[in-house]
Order: C-alpha cells, then structure tokens, then sequence
C-alpha cells in the first residue's frame, strides 16, 4: 500500500509541476475548469473573457498539458535507465 501511495504522490507531483510550466491564461483555465469544476460561463464572467475564449484556452492548455507530461516521462524513463 506504500508503494502504491508514493507513485500516487509522485503522480500528483508531476502533473502540478506539468500545470506550473503552462503559461498563465491557460494555466488558470485549466485549474478553474478541471481541479475547481467551474463551468464555462461562470470562468468567462471571473476572467471577462469570452466562452468561446475560455474553451479555446483550455484546448490549448490540455494540449501542452499533455506534450509537457510525455516530455516528462521520456525524460524520467531516460533517467532511471542509467
């Protein structure tokens, strides 16, 4: 069960480091919409942005997301095979 909890925390450490190197605008989207639950119009009332302006900065922002968590991984797999 230990181990289990570190790779969950490890998890969780890699994926807010991942959140942490997005750029601001899509950063805050991607907390709002998906650790906070908000939904689009409410994001877009906080912000004074647009709806369509808000999906299109969480699209985005899930996008790096995941090239920022691939990228991670290669780089984490390359360092535990030395």
């Amino acid at each position: 069960m230990a181990d289990r909890e570190l790779q969950l925390a490890e998890r969780n450490r890699l994926l807010m480091d991942a959140v942490e190197r997005l750029p601001e605008d899509q950063r805050t989207i991607v907390i709002l919409k998906e650790l906070d639950g908000m939904k689009f119009r409410e994001i877009a009332d906080l912000l004074q942005i647009s709806e369509n302006t808000a999906k299109s900065r969480l699209y985005v922002g899930l996008k790096n997301l995941k090239q920022i968590l691939t990228q991670q991984r290669l780089i984490k797999e390359m360092y535990y095979e030395e």
